[in-house]
């Protein structure tokens, strides 16, 4: 991947909107023109506050993949080397969690973590057949299941959801099938559902999002969002992109999942640039009303108001200089990321969030240095979510 100067992986964390904030209309009609109003980041975020990160030989993060923010503590999952990292609120360190091996509580990888709701432990998904509980309060492991795939063609998942106590909902970025309801008691494979149509080498490009205790994802081989249960699955929102839509390329069709052995993904992701279609980057967010689209390879978001018209949210999670790339979690009323280079932080911020503090802390990075945790403050009167 290539490396940007700024590295900001933006993090939502606000759940204070009702579900009836959403918009109801199933079809949504989606609006790429220039001609869109921009709406800039610091008309919804009205501060910004800097948390450096403690840097020991321990709490080194190399290549962090995701965050949560859970009650006083951050949690980076890092994938070099692959373990849990806690840090205080304040951002002192506080230990990395788990350790790689076959034994038990050990993992061989790690590629998503999650706070269960039901439980309230931190469950950490190892791919290659395993979840683990991990009670952070106590800081001690709890729990293991194991994931048997043998009676099925699925080999490896890739992110999770809990459904409910016993029913963890799994997501895999390569296998025939991208969503499985998984039993942990039983500790079986329940069912497999929306298959996967075509093979891009943009397989990263999903999303599973818990928003109001509802499990959402969207599927981006039709362009349709949906809530997932512990039994099956009802359709909230259908994207319409006319002749951006990527089906409509005849070519798209040498690209089928049948074919995957054949596939050549550069020539893949030529189809998309050439043909100005566009994929979709995550799930609804900012109150589910905003979606990400990959388009010209970079990233485009657009922001949807309740009577359906489309506006671009600008140097938010696209930048003109191509900086930005995100993973999206929404909780409480705060936008979370962290900055993996803090050199060229001015051609990123609002001047508004540059106050004396966060300059100090900005021009004390030097490299090396751990990444810096940026907290924003929302402003709820004018944010998505008040509309």
């Amino acid at each position: 991947m290539k490396k940007y100067a700024l590295y900001v992986i933006l993090i939502l964390f606000f759940s204070c909107c009702s579900d009836e904030n959403l918009n109801t209309d199933k079809k949504i009609h989606l609006d790429f023109s220039e001609k869109l109003d921009s709406i800039p980041i610091d008309s919804i975020l009205v501060s910004m506050e800097l948390v450096p990160l403690e840097l020991t030989e321990k709490s080194a993060i190399g290549s962090p993949r995701k965050f949560l923010h859970v009650d006083s503590f951050y949690f980076f999952l890092d994938s070099k080397p692959i373990s849990l990292i806690q840090f205080s609120e304040s951002g002192n360190f506080i230990r990395r969690i788990g350790k790689r091996g076959n034994g038990p509580y050990e993992f061989r990888l790690l590629t998503d973590f999650v706070l269960n709701p039901f439980t309230q432990n931190i469950d950490l998904l190892d791919p290659t057949g395993k979840i683990i509980s991990y009670n952070y309060r106590q800081n001690q492991f709890v729990d293991e299941k194991n994931l048997d795939f043998s009676n099925s063609d699925l080999r490896a998942v890739h992110s999770m959801m809990n459904l409910s106590h016993n029913i963890v909902l799994l997501h895999s970025k390569s296998d025939r099938y991208q969503l499985h309801w998984y039993d942990l008691y039983k500790e079986q494979l329940i069912k497999s559902d929306f298959k996967r149509k075509y093979d891009f080498g943009i397989n990263s490009l999903v999303s599973l999002k818990r928003y109001n205790n509802k499990v959402y994802f969207i599927n981006i081989f039709d362009y349709s969002l949906y809530e997932i249960n512990e039994k099956n699955f009802i359709l909230v929102k259908e994207l319409d992109l006319d002749d951006l839509d990527y089906r409509s390329n005849s070519r798209i069709e040498q690209f089928t999942f049948e074919k995957r052995s054949e596939t050549n993904y550069d020539e893949a992701n030529m189809v998309f640039k050439e043909n100005k279609t566009v994929f979709p980057f995550l799930n609804f967010f900012l109150g589910m009303h905003s979606i990400s689209f990959y388009r010209n390879n970079k990233v485009v978001t657009l922001k949807i108001d309740e009577h359906g018209e489309n506006h671009k949210l600008v140097r938010f999670l696209d930048s003109q200089a191509n900086e930005i790339n995100t993973a999206m979690y929404e909780s409480e009323k705060f936008v979370y990321g962290w900055i993996m280079n803090a050199s060229d932080y001015k051609s990123y911020f609002p001047k508004t969030f540059l106050t004396r503090n966060n300059l100090e802390i900005l021009h004390g990075w030097t490299p090396g240095d751990n990444p810096i945790l940026i907290k924003y403050f929302i402003d709820v009167k004018n944010s998505i979510q008040a509309e």
